[in-house]
């Protein structure tokens, strides 16, 4: 009996071990679980948007400190919210470059000073008026003068060949709200009128610096780096839109292909071979757009929306402080291939909307299997080209094989363009499937091989010029654009 309890206590040992490996192995199972969640929600996080997050809760944590904090009599910061406001309007910039928020802080910080000096000079003046009432009238009538004045020379003035309202637009504005910052204290009663106003002018300094510093040590990114990437997606996007635009060709100019329309196909008895797009397996085509986000038009806003936020960092790459050991030279040379770049890449989107405007419109325009086949190849040719990186060996030979290719499409070309020659209005594209024959104008067929011809060497010299650019930047820029 003895034996057999003992037997009967090891076994429950036995049992109660196990269940506890057990839970412990479910315990560390689940734990491994939500790393691989926390990792894999991590890795689809926009990093810009949780760094930009990041600095801007640091930020104004610091400038809510001017409000909050109390000393023991109860003293607090005298109109510390200026400081919260001023830091909140010059950090508000989610592409975090510093030069941005720098240049912003500058035109703040000499809009402020003027402003401040109008207003106060204002503002001090008029307290040698007799009355309230013509103490009123004449700050009524400075706010008039000196809102034209400002306003105005803003408009006129040129510095550096641009108005001061163009290049330092928000710098005006600062005066102007400036200005009535330092002069809304003398509009009502009471004393220390200059003291209120001196005040707030300091906290808006101080905004200013605490926004600049913040940007170059919370989360800091050159603006140089910033221009290059929205360049590389330039680069990127002007090959999407490429390889879609000739992969939609070969799915939908092909001659085997009747109007696909449901209904006439059903009417017409329509075989199911003829309703058949020409497609080729692991290409995009029209018919597998969703929402409107791969087809050309598409690609055209997002290369617009990017073209014109590159445009705007190229003045301020003068203010960025991560630029040390770059000559003025240096400098110079990647912006004007910078805007080489930005130019060459419209073009491509530009020839790949008119493409996409024939293709939409193409009922005269028929091509055979050996044309589709050759449109949807070098689509892909070009997004690998342009998608990969430039030093990558698949972007090498997809440029190679591309170069290679030239010599096909302008065979097509003198085809058609001897049938020109030759005074026919149409060519005639024989069917694989059962023998029919297709008609296509031979102005508007001419017209699209050409244009496809011109996707092509653009691409290619996108390609080339992208090379250069960016191994020179590499060498010009090596701190920041090391990766």
């Amino acid at each position: 009996m003895a034996q057999a309890g003992l037997l009967d206590l090891m076994s429950l040992k036995g049992y109660q071990s196990v269940e506890i490996n057990e839970s412990g192995k479910t315990a560390q199972n689940g734990e491994t679980s939500a790393l691989r969640s926390v990792a894999t929600w991590w890795k689809g996080v926009n990093k810009n948007v949780f760094y930009f997050a990041m600095r801007m809760s640091l930020i104004l944590g610091i400038a809510s400190l001017f409000v909050l904090v109390e000393d023991d009599t109860g003293h607090s910061f005298p109109s510390g919210l200026w400081v919260w406001i001023t830091i909140l309007l010059v950090s508000w910039f989610p592409g975090l470059d510093a030069a941005s928020v720098l240049e912003k802080s500058h035109q703040r910080f000499m809009g402020t000073c003027i402003g401040a000096s109008l207003g106060l000079l204002c503002g001090s003046t008029s307290l040698f008026m007799p009355t309230r009432l013509s103490q009123a009238w004449y700050l009524g009538i400075s706010n008039m003068a000196v809102t034209f004045a400002v306003v105005f020379l803003s408009g006129t003035v040129t510095v550096r060949k641009k108005k001061i309202l163009q290049s330092k637009g928000y710098g005006t504005m600062i005066c102007l709200l400036t200005f009535s910052i330092a002069l809304a204290p003398f509009y009502g009663r009471g004393d220390r009128k200059s003291h209120t106003a001196v005040v707030r002018i300091l906290n808006v300094i101080i905004g200013c610096a605490i926004g600049a510093i913040g940007s170059v040590i919370f989360w800091p990114r050159s603006t140089v780096m910033t221009l290059f990437e929205k360049l590389r997606n330039q680069v990127h996007l002007a090959g999407e839109s490429s390889s879609v635009v000739l992969h939609a060709a070969g799915d939908l100019l092909c001659s085997d292909r009747l109007n696909p329309l449901g209904l006439a196909d059903e009417l017409l008895g329509t075989s199911p071979q003829l309703r058949k797009r020409h497609r080729m397996s692991g290409t995009p085509n029209m018919g597998s757009i969703k929402d409107g986000g791969d087809n050309v038009l598409a690609k055209f806003g997002a290369a617009m929306a990017e073209w014109k936020a590159a445009k705007m960092l190229f003045p301020l790459i003068a203010w960025d402080p991560f630029k040390a050991g770059a000559g003025d030279e240096d400098l110079e040379n990647f912006k004007l291939k910078s805007a080489r770049i930005l130019a060459q890449s419209l073009r491509i989107q530009t020839i790949s909307m008119v493409l996409d405007g024939i293709i939409r419109e193409g009922n005269d325009i028929k091509f055979e299997t050996e044309h589709i086949d050759y449109f949807v190849s070098v689509g892909t040719l070009i997004q690998e080209m342009l998608n990969a990186p430039m030093n990558d060996a698949g972007a090498k030979l997809a440029a190679a094989k591309i170069r290679a290719k030239l010599s096909d499409i302008r065979s097509f070309i003198r085809d058609v363009a001897s049938a020109v020659m030759q005074g026919d209005t149409e060519v005639v594209f024989e069917s694989s499937t059962d023998g029919l024959d297709c008609p296509g104008t031979v102005s508007s067929i001419l017209l699209f091989l050409e244009l496809v011809e011109c996707l092509i060497l653009k691409s290619l010299r996108l390609y080339y010029t992208w090379v250069k650019v960016e191994a020179e930047a590499i060498r010009a820029f090596p701190t920041i654009l090391e990766e």
